[in-house]
């Protein structure tokens, strides 16, 4: 049975809603100055803010989740070193 990668397909379906709401905003929401297609053009564009957001953050997440582990074990490190480290003021 064949692996299906998840990501991929979130991606490909985000990017096909994304440039889907494009095509609605132009042809319904720019077509007319109906004062109702307002909260319709509100609505698309959140919409389209939301996509964008799932298609950068299913590309960022790799490296925020490197950078994340990347300080945590720096500063494991860090706190190891000053439990490990003599202290030479006790001993003066």
């Amino acid at each position: 049975m064949k692996h299906i990668n998840a990501n991929k397909i979130v991606k490909l379906v985000s990017f096909l809603i994304f440039i889907a709401n494009i095509f609605m905003i132009y042809f319904i929401v720019y077509k007319d100055n109906n004062p109702i297609l307002i909260i319709y053009k509100t609505i698309f564009w959140g919409m389209i803010i939301i996509n964008l957001v799932l298609l950068l953050g299913a590309d960022l997440r790799p490296v925020y989740k490197q950078l994340y582990l990347r300080k945590k074990y720096e500063n494991t490190w860090r706190k190891r070193l000053y439990k490990i480290r003599p202290r030479k003021w006790l001993y003066s």
